[in-house]
């Protein structure tokens, strides 16, 4: 029988970021947030068995409604190209903002390493923020309108 790997925790996660040298905090949901230069990033421990890891990334512009089909356009071609993070806009519930984020989730029902979290966290953060550069590339006024705001 092969060994059994440990069990996915918020308290395992929050101790890769801190061996990958990655500030973060506890966000009023409960939830491990960090700030990155252009973005927001977050990590989601779920499931019944608390075996889901969801990282996800929101860019800090702020589109203009008439941004989004063109904030479509530049997920759906980043889709296109690479597998994971998945990117996407939506319309916050609370104002109505157009926002540009990335999400990948991975099941880890039957156990994970530390270096699996850690493989997680670096590709969703990593490509995330190459999408958030072409997202100021393609929206100054967004980024500046998101730099204003913080």
């Amino acid at each position: 029988m092969p060994p059994q790997l440990p069990a996915l925790s918020q308290q395992r996660v929050m101790g890769v970021l801190d061996r990958l040298g990655h500030h973060w905090q506890i966000d009023q949901d409960g939830d491990v947030a960090g700030t990155w230069e252009t973005g927001y990033f977050f990590f989601l421990v779920r499931g019944e068995m608390v075996e889901i890891l969801a990282v996800g990334g929101l860019w800090q512009g702020i589109l203009a409604e008439t941004d989004y089909l063109m904030a479509q356009e530049l997920c759906n071609a980043w889709n296109e190209e690479r597998l994971w993070p998945t990117a996407f806009v939506n319309r916050s519930r609370d104002d109505g903002a157009v926002r540009l984020r990335v999400n990948h989730a991975v099941d880890y029902e039957h156990g994970v390493t530390d270096d699996q979290i850690a493989q997680q966290m670096r590709r969703v953060i990593g490509s995330g923020l190459v999408l958030f550069d072409q997202a100021i590339e393609a929206f100054p006024d967004a980024w500046a309108l998101g730099q204003a705001t913080d």
